[in-house]
């Protein structure tokens, strides 16, 4: 009986699983998340399998939202907002507007290169 399929979850860095689906994009939702079968479907009624013939299903996926906070790190001065970043799309950093009085900004830590969580980097200065 296929009525769950929660043994059968994909699993894909940098995304969420939003359901199973009857087609590529779009479509009509036959499988929730969790595998349970989606009963208002048309494919489904009462845990039983209604349609005639075969099915193919499509995984749909949506990328993870995380976020960048910046820490001035002992700065003296300037102020920056967090960043919302969305996995697998390349973004710009918010140019630095840390000031340490002496020190000149060197760069991140860790640097914001490949990072796909919710990250706080922290200003790295030297001094002049």
């Amino acid at each position: 009986n296929w009525y769950n399929i929660s043994a059968y979850i994909p699993s894909r860095a940098g995304y969420t699983l939003t359901g199973f689906y009857d087609s590529p994009s779009g479509g009509t939702l036959v499988y929730y998340s969790n595998g349970a079968c989606n009963n208002s479907s048309g494919y489904w009624a009462g845990n039983t399998y209604k349609h005639d013939g075969d099915l193919n299903l499509y995984a749909q996926w949506t990328p993870i939202i995380y976020k960048i906070v910046f820490n001035g790190n002992g700065s003296t001065s300037g102020k920056m907002s967090k960043m919302t970043m969305t996995y697998d799309v390349a973004a710009d950093l918010t140019p630095n507007a840390f000031v340490k009085t002496g020190y000149v900004f060197t760069g991140w830590n860790p640097r914001p290169v490949n990072i796909w969580s919710d990250t706080d980097c922290y200003a790295q200065f030297r001094m002049l």
